[in-house]
């Protein structure tokens, strides 16, 4: 099924050499991985979270306590957590962005990564 347009699906625990690996082996031509780099940061903290949220609403992506932060805010984000001290507080992960116009080459992409998907 083709997808118009494409969906953006962000992945953690996946390198990008790892997901290049897949497409190769798989043949997948229905996705593309992002160029720039995501980042995912996890507040342990509500009020952490809740000012971030506040100064960056609009700009960033949010998943419950984690932000996603696309290359274009990092460096504005950075600085507002050196500003508020709240480096000991946060938690940093790398995230892979991959476009996808096939829901087939998705689900292929999400077994080589071993998300299995279950049918309710």
């Amino acid at each position: 099924m083709t997808i118009r347009p494409p969906i953006l699906v962000i992945y953690g625990g996946c390198t990008s050499e790892r997901a290049i690996d897949i497409i190769w082996d798989h043949h997948l031509r229905n996705c593309e991985l992002l160029s720039r780099p995501i980042s995912g940061i996890w507040f342990n903290q509500d009020k952490d979270l809740f000012a971030f949220k506040l100064a960056f609403s609009g700009d960033v992506e949010f998943d419950h306590h984690l932000a996603i932060v696309f290359a274009g805010q990092q460096e504005a984000a950075d600085a507002f957590i050196s500003d508020y001290a709240m480096e000991s507080r946060v938690k940093r992960t790398d995230l892979l962005g991959v476009l996808f116009w096939d829901r087939k080459d998705q689900r292929t992409f999400e077994e080589g990564i071993g998300l299995s998907r279950t049918s309710v």
